[in-house]
């Protein structure tokens, strides 16, 4: 399996982080967020699926005094992507809040949610309040201040324990290909 080929024990609790760590995305208050959550023994392995540089991403482990070892960074294409989703337990992502980013809208939520995983993400982008506010398939909180990013215990248990089949239909309901087409139509109408 998977998990074999990437040496993670089974019973080991996995968090994916997808992308690159370009100017929009926020390496480090990711990794801090895995340290905090793996000192508190919530999760185990971190895996990085990005095609950038590994030392980059190593570095931080060293940063944050975490076992190399706890982290994992591999390359992928498109079509792999579910499948390394499907072995994880939590998904993260955590975008530079700025103006541009207010009107936009993260695919890797959508894949994270269409392959049942819960998801942790920051405020001040696109209509992800309203969404985590309007539908319980994760945790939405505030980065600027490094004590009150940290998630709590009970937070963290309630997303690890929630189901990935409604998780999943969660985002086939909001996010599926289908909706957004139909959707997209929707407006397009409205402006005929």
């Amino acid at each position: 399996s998977l998990k074999n080929e990437l040496s993670i024990n089974h019973s080991e609790k996995l968090l994916i982080y997808v992308g690159s760590l370009g100017t929009w995305y926020l390496g480090r208050e990711m990794m801090a967020q895995f340290a905090n959550l793996f000192e508190r023994k919530f999760l185990d392995r971190f895996l990085w699926i990005t095609r950038d540089s590994e030392e980059r991403i190593m570095a931080l482990t060293s940063e944050f005094n975490l076992p190399k070892s706890s982290v994992i960074v591999r390359s992928a294409s498109r079509d792999e992507v579910p499948v390394y989703l499907s072995i994880a337990d939590l998904g993260i992502f955590y975008i530079r809040s700025t103006f541009s980013k207010s009107a936009s809208s993260p695919t890797k939520l959508g894949e994270m949610l269409l392959c049942g995983l819960p998801v942790i993400t920051n405020t001040g982008v696109g209509d992800l309040n309203t969404f985590f506010s309007d539908n319980d398939v994760g945790h939405i909180h505030e980065i600027d201040r490094e004590k009150t990013m940290f998630v709590d215990d009970e937070t963290i248990r309630t997303l690890m324990s929630k189901s990935k089949e409604e998780i999943r239909k969660v985002g086939l309901k909001n996010l599926s290909l289908s909706i957004a087409t139909e959707r997209y139509l929707e407006i397009y109408n409205t402006l005929k």
